[in-house]
């Protein structure tokens, strides 16, 4: 029984991290500007992207 419950709380905290290092990596992407996240709000799109930072991005990832 304990066995099974130490396994829970791995699979947990491992779901935990995974989430923030997600984020971590998204964050930098993220649109600034709140007008354009405001109005991407109204359509109920629950995250907006910078396309300058996804074009640098991919422009850096091209190099590499």
């Amino acid at each position: 029984m304990r066995t099974i419950f130490l396994i829970e709380c791995f699979a947990a905290s491992l779901l935990t991290a995974i989430r923030a290092i997600l984020l971590a990596i998204a964050t930098p992407l993220l649109e600034k500007n709140a007008a354009k996240t405001a109005a991407a709000r109204s359509l109920k799109v629950p995250v907006v992207f910078s396309m300058a930072r996804v074009v640098v991005l991919a422009f850096a990832l091209s190099m590499v």
